[in-house]
């Protein structure tokens, strides 16, 4: 997939509420977020959804089916406009295109309108044809096949996202030969290993350690802690 994931999460749009019950339980056992719609984006949806439809994430916006290729066109696009959303799954099937094409129309449209990753989700592979997944595809659509393994792939994009934007890892810590040649001398040595050993090895290599200091009596732990 060419385009990036935007920050939040991922809004899915359904023409079946039954499905969208099952794509809520299945994305929570994948690790997916959910965008989270605004004030303006729920306003935005409830005006053109029937009644009775609530302007939520995921969405069911299948109604009446009058005019539902403006209402889904409509609805997508204030999901991809909100600023929570970082991609939009359109969960439908893809007949033959002969017998309908409209769902791929609307989804080459939503594309056209953002900048934002857009791919068509399907419940099982068997309610998609090939050559509108070939067609979606070649216009840079990409469309998953089966609600499980689409929702893992989803979950990927947003982790490789998360992955991108996190601090660079730093260089590793410069060992000189003395400090190595003495640690080497110690590993080899068979004398017992104590804790502040153990945390001088790690801390002389780069590894973060917490502070520490070894104490014979009891009176002594109290002072090293107070200081500590």
């Amino acid at each position: 997939m060419e385009r990036r994931a935007a920050p939040g999460g991922l809004a899915v749009m359904h023409d079946s509420g039954g499905e969208r019950a099952h794509l809520l339980d299945l994305a929570l056992d994948a690790g997916v977020p959910l965008a989270t719609p605004g004030e303006q984006t729920r306003r935005a949806l409830a005006e053109v959804l029937d009644p009775g439809l609530p302007a939520t994430n995921p969405l069911d916006a299948w109604g009446s089916s009058v005019g539902y290729h403006d209402v889904f066109v409509d609805c997508g696009t204030a999901l991809l406009d909100d600023p929570d959303t970082a991609a939009l799954a359109f969960c439908v099937d893809l007949p033959d295109p002969e017998d309908d094409d409209t769902y791929p129309l609307i989804a080459r449209q939503l594309r056209e309108r953002t900048d934002k990753p857009v791919v068509v989700l399907a419940n099982v592979t068997a309610a998609v044809h090939p050559a509108v997944t070939d067609r979606l595809r070649r216009a840079g659509i990409v469309v998953l096949e089966g609600t499980e393994t689409g929702l893992a792939a989803l979950a990927h994009l947003l982790d490789h996202r998360d992955r991108r934007s996190s601090a660079p890892v730093e260089a590793p810590v410069t060992i000189d030969a003395a400090l190595r040649t003495r640690w080497r001398r110690r590993l080899r040595d068979p004398a017992t290993w104590t804790e502040v050993d153990a945390l001088a090895l790690l801390g002389d290599h780069g590894v973060p350690v917490v502070v520490h200091e070894a104490v014979a009596t009891a009176d002594d732990a109290v002072r090293v802690a107070a200081r500590l």
